[in-house]
């Protein structure tokens, strides 16, 4: 391969991101919604997702893997927004999410290793479980418009609550 042709190459990742903003801009445009506002929203959550992705490079070097991850970003965030909004203070809000996915990823932890349950069970019940959780939150907490009512999420809740019980009862007692 020559060098030009290398070059070229390892140029188009650039020249394809710079094709889709164009396009993005222009679709925004045309439709006249405001373009500063959705590139705000595309940044932060490109923020959000390298964040993520960045933890779970290390999870998957070390040859493990947690289907749970989106869900425990999910339930972060959720407390993270109620603190904030409680207290309006930055600083506790950015602990609470740090506190809340370290709990998280310790029950998974604790779930794997104490209990011997195979790393996918819990994760997938610890996604269901998180995902229910967060649900409730918002519903109940976060003013969410046309959500499911309280008392079908508090069903979902008590179900994967119940699920994952079950799940550890199996795996740890026969």
């Amino acid at each position: 391969m020559t060098k030009n042709k290398k070059m070229m190459i390892s140029a188009l990742p650039f020249v394809a991101l710079v094709v889709l903003l164009a396009v993005f801009c222009g679709i925004v445009s045309s439709k006249g919604y405001r373009l500063d506002m959705y590139i705000k929203i595309v940044f932060n959550e490109g923020i959000v997702l390298s964040i993520v992705a960045t933890g779970a490079i290390f999870i998957y070097t070390l040859g493990s893997f947690d289907i749970s991850l989106g869900a425990a970003t999910l339930f972060a965030a959720t407390l993270g927004v109620l603190t904030y909004n409680a207290t309006e203070n930055f600083a506790l809000m950015i602990i609470v999410i740090l506190l809340a996915g370290i709990v998280c990823s310790l029950v998974n932890s604790v779930l794997a290793s104490i209990f011997h349950i195979p790393v996918f069970v819990t994760t997938v019940a610890m996604m269901s479980v998180l995902s229910a959780i967060a649900s409730q939150i918002i519903t109940t907490k976060g003013g969410a418009v046309g959500g499911i009512s309280a008392q079908i999420t508090f069903f979902l809740c008590s179900a994967a609550s119940f699920n994952i019980l079950w799940i550890v009862d199996i795996f740890s007692f026969g």
